[in-house]
């Protein structure tokens, strides 16, 4: 056995290549006493692996010689050194390294002629190094940067492949590509006149009026280039493509700065130029337009700025689902450990959004120049985000100013006084010195907060180019640093303007979280400006909608529900969308399309499938099931039953609530239902003995735990103290800590303050109290607040378990509708007229219960076959009229 384990290491190293990568920024050797050499094992036999001194640029170290050890990288004081393993089979497919210690892309996209090409994947893993190497821009070295192979040898490496006759055809007949540049907003510095004359010196194919028209250029043909906004440049940088001759097209992030419809009609542009010899190639990090325009997918994945690789051709759907599962299947492969997922929030009606109200803002009206906006009144509240949806040129911006107070309205009307913190849709960085230095100068005191920290800068991983110089990062590295200083300056509102742009795909869904989280947590406002379709469904809360003619006349309404007013825009564009049955990803329907045509004849101008609106959330399908089990008719849980509570009333203030009398058993969980103000709490104080009924009845003699709604903390001191105080045998117990302090991941937060916490860790922490405490019956007032869509999941599946196995009994208040269908055995159904007079219903069987609770809503419920997962009918669908025919409101099946 002994001596076969050598040989099992040397088949493992066998088996992988190793990447150093060496970072020109951070490595400085003239700053440190080389600890990357001399901790170095390899060195220490007196082979040359890592070669530096004080007056070296850059540490040396060779991949051949590194044992992949990694005490280099946890000894290099500036994090300068990353050393990654690679499956060998990787090394044969080098395609490009820019030198020793550099960043390295294995294989390359392929084109096809008459089809457009769609390259998916993080910024820093290749899609730039692949685009110039195929436009003929970059010559492949095949990772011989010393030796670099002639063309011979290139096209010996690529034989067989469609990239042979690829190359072939550019050495021999020269074909000419044509790129558009990501960074649009250089162009001024490079090119200087006005929009007619640089577009008639490049119209090669006499379709100028044409492009112009398409793009919306006609009304700026006379403006100078200087003078152009983001997403006019874009267009304009579009139309300086498709008016060339040429044999390869290269479209890098063609919608940056466009809106909606403009995205559209750019994607329509580019379809329009394909011919049969034509290679058009696109990279784009909106998705939903990616898979608009594309014919084929390829996806690079990788580490950002240290290694790139390409994956086959897929087709569009399979393409961008891998990407975002982080899973290629048919190389078994997995590059991400977590899926990207779209987690799509639909809120409350109208209605209660006004109930809730805390801020107004009056109608308003502004001129600027030719241009007027027309503003309706509305209102906003904490914890929410209001997404602004339209065209450009139809005052979102302006809006946002307004708001912002940088901006007067035309006549004197009273905006409301609250701080403001505004991140601009243009930045331009004018600060000299790092990062760190940037932030230490505006954001200091957040920026060293612990709950700041993990909610968003690393998230945002500001980290990485801390130390680099503000003038000299890119875009999206700004966007990121932008984002940071504006939820970092403390504020009661928070105006986003763009908070995509720049940034990949990924980085769009982890910008999109922070937002979502910080928002959440701090409980703030935030008004979001996003063009990205997926974004701006992950991000809204409600939505305004602009309408109105494009620089000229628009109007904003109110802050609208969001299935409405992703209705009403979409209405405008005459776009529809659909939903994919994987990963719940919207996808625009090809125009005329079957399904476009449907859903326009129905009246739906958007498909979000799995929207709940009696819930704030919407869970990942594929990972989450919610398999709800009924329970036993009234009369045998009247046989079971083992404590019996009485017949109560209780008036508070003005309001009067009455109570059935009612039985429980242990093993046992019992969810309240109903509005708010219908007295569910007011039962919860009653059975804890908080609050006395308004006769004498008797309440059963039973040790009680109570998790209240509201959660304020007043202990001073870590979570691990208040835990050992309150709880300390159970927190111990190994059982407690594998059902409960495992589950809710206490160990994350253990050392944390508890003034500190997140609204979410505080729930956590105030759910393992409450099950830590010894008692007959649990309970629970709203578990679900402030936890995000898996952490409600984990709660449900923590307080289910828990009851069933300890045998105890839970009451549950729960205004998620998943989470209150998961956890319940029976229901108590509160009715009447909130705040004035309500009444409880004895425990009830699960589907009558629901049903009951549902007629008052006029909401009807079916259940997804795959996964369980309860959906709401679409008011007087088929569906929605059978199920109120029959009395079904809510089916179990």
């Amino acid at each position: 056995m002994h001596g076969r384990r050598p040989e099992k290491i040397d088949r493992e190293q066998e088996s992988l290549t190793r990447i150093a990568i060496v970072n020109n920024d951070r490595c400085k050797p003239k700053k440190c006493n080389q600890e990357c050499k001399r901790s170095c094992p390899v060195n220490r036999t007196g082979k040359l692996c890592i070669e530096v001194t004080p007056e070296s640029k850059i540490s040396h170290i060779s991949e051949e010689l590194c044992i992949g050890c990694g005490i280099c990288v946890k000894k290099c004081p500036f994090d300068a050194i990353t050393i990654i393993n690679l499956p060998s089979n990787l090394d044969k497919d080098t395609t490009h390294r820019y030198g020793p210690n550099a960043f390295k892309l294995h294989r390359l996209p392929t084109p096809r002629p008459g089809q457009v090409l769609g390259l998916v994947g993080s910024n820093g893993t290749g899609k730039t190094t692949a685009l110039r190497v195929l436009a003929g821009k970059l010559k492949p070295n095949l990772g011989k940067y010393s030796a670099p192979p002639d063309w011979q040898d290139i096209l010996k490496f690529f034989r067989g492949s469609e990239l042979q006759n690829y190359f072939t055809k550019i050495l021999e007949e020269n074909l000419k590509a044509i790129l558009k540049p990501q960074y649009v907003d250089q162009i001024p510095k490079a090119a200087q006149g006005s929009v007619r004359d640089l577009l008639n010196k490049k119209d090669e194919l006499g379709n100028q009026a044409e492009i112009t028209e398409l793009f919306d250029l006609s009304n700026v043909t006379d403006r100078q280039i200087s003078d152009l906004s983001g997403g006019e440049l874009q267009r304009f940088a579009c139309a300086m493509v498709c008016i060339q001759k040429g044999d390869i097209f290269m479209f890098d992030e063609p919608s940056s700065y466009l809106d909606v419809k403009q995205r559209l009609k750019a994607a329509l542009a580019i379809r329009d130029i394909i011919r049969q010899n034509r290679y058009i190639i696109v990279v784009e990090h909106d998705l939903s337009v990616l898979d608009y325009l594309s014919d084929f997918i390829c996806v690079l994945y990788g580490s950002p700025g240290h290694y790139g690789v390409v994956t086959m051709p897929f087709s569009v759907r399979e393409g961008i689902n891998i990407f975002l599962e982080g899973f290629i299947r048919t190389e078994n492969l997995r590059f991400r450990e977590v899926a990207l997922t779209f987690k799509v929030v639909e809120t409350a009606s109208e209605e209660e959004v006004k109930r809730l109200s805390t801020h107004y803002y009056p109608s308003m009206k502004k001129t600027l120049g030719d241009f007027k906006l027309s503003v309706d009144e509305g209102s906003f509240t904490e914890s929410e985000i209001i997404v602004l949806l339209g065209e450009n040129g139809t005052g979102k911006t302006t809006l946002i100013r307004m708001l912002a107070g940088n901006l007067e309205p035309d006549e004197g009307v009273e905006i409301p006084q609250l701080n403001i913190s505004y991140k601009p849709q243009k930045i331009s960085p004018k600060f000299t010195g790092t990062v760190r230095d940037l932030l230490n100068s505006k954001i200091r005191e957040s920026i060293f907060h612990p709950q700041f920290q993990t909610d968003v800068s690393r998230p945002l991983l500001i980290d990485n180019i801390i130390d680099q110089e503000v003038q000299k990062i890119s875009g999206g590295e700004l966007q990121r640093v932008a984002l940071c200083l504006c939820l970092g300056k403390p504020a009661d509102v928070y105006l986003i303007d763009e908070p995509s742009a720049y940034l990949d795909s990924e980085q769009r869904l982890h910008a999109a979280r922070v937002i979502k989280r910080f928002i959440l947590h701090s409980k703030k406002t935030g008004f979001v400006v996003e063009h990205d379709f997926i974004m701006a469904t992950y991000l809204a809360d409600r939505v305004i909608v602009f309408d109105g003619q494009p620089s000229v006349d628009a109007h904003a309404s109110e802050p609208q529900a969001l299935v409405s007013g992703m209705n009403s825009f979409l209405k405008q564009l005459e776009i529809t969308f659909r939903r994919d049955p994987e990963n719940a990803r919207p996808r625009i329907n090809k125009k005329e399309s079957v399904k476009d045509t449907e859903q326009k004849q129905a009246g739906i101008n958007i498909f979000l499938e799995g929207f709940i609106r009696t819930e704030n959330l919407r869970f990942r399908e594929v990972a989450l099931t919610f398999k709800v089990v009924e329970t036993a008719s009234e009369e045998e849980v009247k046989r079971l039953s083992t404590h019996y509570y009485p017949e109560m009333k209780k008036t508070l203030g003005g309001f009067k609530l009455s109570v059935d009398e009612g039985s429980f058993t242990e093993s046992e969980i019992i969810v309240l239902l109903g509005e708010n103000g219908t007295g569910k709490t007011t039962l919860i104080r009653m059975l804890a003995g908080n609050l006395d009924p308004d006769e004498g009845v008797e309440i059963p003699q039973l040790n009680i735990s109570y998790k209240p709604q509201k959660i304020s903390p007043k202990f001073t001191g870590t979570v691990r103290d208040l835990l050992n105080s309150k709880i300390r045998e159970s927190i111990f117990h190994p059982q407690f800590q594998t059902d409960v302090s495992r589950p809710l991941q206490i160990d994350n937060i253990i050392d944390q303050d508890v003034q500190n916490l997140s609204g979410g860790e505080l729930q956590r922490v105030a759910l393992c109290l409450c099950l830590g405490k010894p008692a007959d019956v649990y309970l629970i007032d709203e578990p679900s607040a402030y936890l995000d869509s898996e952490q409600r999941l984990h709660a449900a599946r923590v307080i289910k378990r828990f009851i069933l196995h300890c045998k105890k009994t839970g009451f549950v208040v729960e205004h998620d509708f998943i989470m209150a269908t998961y956890l319940a055995d029976r229901v108590i159904v509160f009715d009447g007229q909130p705040s004035v007079d309500a009444h409880a219903s004895e425990p009830q069987a699960l589907v009558p219960g629901m049903n009951s609770f549902l007629k008052q809503l006029e909401i009807t419920f079916r259940r997804d076959p795959e996964n369980a997962r309860p959906r709401i009918n679409k008011k007087e669908s088929v569906k929605d009229t059978e199920q109120k025919q029959a009395g079904n409101y809510f089916f179990l099946e």
